[in-house]
């Protein structure tokens, strides 16, 4: 299954040109049923800086890992930032932990 969000809800703007969420700063979640008792999801969230902290704290607190932080982009604003994340466990966990990370960055 493969979800999608805009989760900076702003107007980005590059080289005074609007961007388009699907092409430059969604938040795509891949989410995997391994076996009965396995799931697995990776995908990053695009944020803004104010939204990283609370972001970043769900995620170690439901023990998903977030494996990067970085920009995509130079000189967009305002500037967005995406954690790549890997999770591994019952799909319970894993969907509570997606869930939290989404509610922290509203």
């Amino acid at each position: 299954m493969q979800l999608g969000f805009d989760l900076v809800r702003r107007r980005v703007e590059w080289q005074g040109e609007t961007l388009v969420p699907a092409l430059a700063y969604a938040t795509p979640i891949n989410i995997q049923v391994v076996s009965p008792s396995r799931t697995v999801a990776t995908g990053d969230f695009a944020l803004t800086a104010r939204q990283l902290p609370p972001v970043l704290a769900a995620l170690a607190s439901h023990g998903i890992t977030a494996e990067a932080l970085h920009t995509h982009m130079v000189s967009e604003s305002p500037p967005v930032y995406f954690i790549h994340f890997w999770a591994d466990g019952p799909l319970t966990d894993v969907v509570q932990g997606i869930k939290a990370a989404l509610d922290a960055a509203r």
